[in-house]
């Protein structure tokens, strides 16, 4: 059953005189809390996710690297590939670092504080990492792309060297080198998309238990 149907029926018990009105109160503030409490276990439960997720990248990215080693014959993998591939782990154990201190907050800096206290300092805090990961992913993304751009062009010679020609020799190189371009136009997007898809839910239920928390006082 939603909250909002909880506290109506509490408030026609106690308008209809068959429960006192403070207990109602109490019994709404109750219901409200568990909801926050809830809340913030599921940030707790999507903060351990990630450290998982940046873990499995950390530990990828030189399994890649001794793969490229073992099985794929020079020139790959090369000093510029272990460059961009060392942009990707430095990325994952930035985030790594952030996941580990971002569930520390959540289990220890709301425990003796009220359920509005506790609400508005989670969404602040929430804000704050997601603006973080943005500002982060950005940085990363755009080193990874811009260098892996210059490679490609410094391969063929030149952007004067670009051919669209299904018989030329750097056809793969200039699409590949315009694909990375139209990466980089929508990579804000992308990171914002990805986000959205991850913390829409958390900040539509957080933003909904303050509103409620507002209408009690």
């Amino acid at each position: 059953m939603e909250t909002a149907e909880l506290k109506k029926i509490w408030n026609i018990l106690a308008e209809n005189k068959l429960i006192d009105k403070n207990l109602a109160k109490e019994n709404i503030m109750q219901i409200i809390s568990k909801k926050g409490s809830g809340i913030i276990h599921k940030m707790i439960k999507k903060a351990k996710f990630d450290y998982y997720i940046f873990l499995f990248g950390i530990i990828l990215i030189p399994l890649f690297l001794l793969i490229g080693l073992l099985y794929i014959p020079p020139p790959f993998p090369n000093m510029q590939s272990y460059i961009g591939l060392s942009v990707v782990e430095l990325f994952f154990i930035y985030m790594l670092i952030a996941s580990i201190r971002n569930r520390k907050i959540l289990k220890t800096s709301f425990n003796n504080e009220s359920i509005k206290d506790s609400i508005q300092k989670v969404n602040s805090h929430l804000k704050l990492y997601l603006k973080n990961y943005f500002l982060i992913s950005l940085l990363f993304g755009y080193i990874f792309l811009i260098f892996a751009l210059i490679q490609f062009i410094v391969r063929i010679g030149g952007v004067s060297h670009f051919s669209f020609s299904t018989s030329g020799f750097h056809l793969f190189a200039t699409y590949f080198s315009i694909a990375i371009i139209v990466l980089m136009i929508i990579w804000p997007l992308l990171i914002k998309i990805e986000t959205k898809i991850r913390y829409s839910g958390i900040i539509k239920d957080i933003n909904q238990l303050l509103n409620e928390l507002n209408e009690e006082e």
